[in-house]
């Protein structure tokens, strides 16, 4: 929350900071209404639709999250959906459908974007492999996730 507090504060000083930010999801609803009004597009991760899995994943439920994207989606924030994707994680098809559904659901999101995931530290040998994997594997989910969305 303390982010989202001195982006505030440093906003309201200012007048408007524009532009598009990543944020963290999880923070409470009340910290996200005190920025809307100065950012132009929020940049917003999802890395699993399941709440019991996301718990598994990251340490955290994904409800909040979920819960906070409808409310600024609601009251139009403009959004990008940005979905990594982790081969033998995230990648199957009921994570593929809780994409769809909340996009086919969230209806004026700006846009998506599938990306591969990828740790720093990898030795290069080893990502340039599994980023041709991943490269294909995204393809592929992109595929069906546009066949998926029914708009």
């Amino acid at each position: 929350a303390l982010e989202i507090q001195y982006f505030s504060e440093r906003c309201r000083h200012c007048g408007r900071c524009g532009g598009v930010y990543e944020i963290f999801p999880d923070q409470s609803w009340r910290n996200y209404r005190k920025i809307m009004l100065f950012v132009d597009e929020f940049l917003w991760d999802c890395k699993e639709t399941e709440d019991r899995k996301h718990r598994e994943l990251t340490g955290v439920g994904n409800k909040k999250i979920l819960d906070n994207l409808r409310n600024m989606h609601e009251l139009g924030a403009r959004i990008i959906l940005r979905c990594p994707i982790i081969s033998e994680v995230n990648d199957g098809s009921r994570h593929l459908q809780g994409i769809a559904e909340l996009l086919n659901e969230l209806e004026h999101i700006k846009g998506r974007e599938i990306m591969p995931y990828h740790r720093l530290g990898i030795s290069k040998e080893k990502r340039l492999q599994k980023e041709r994997l991943q490269k294909e594997r995204n393809h592929e989910f992109r595929t069906l996730l546009d066949a998926e969305i029914s708009r």
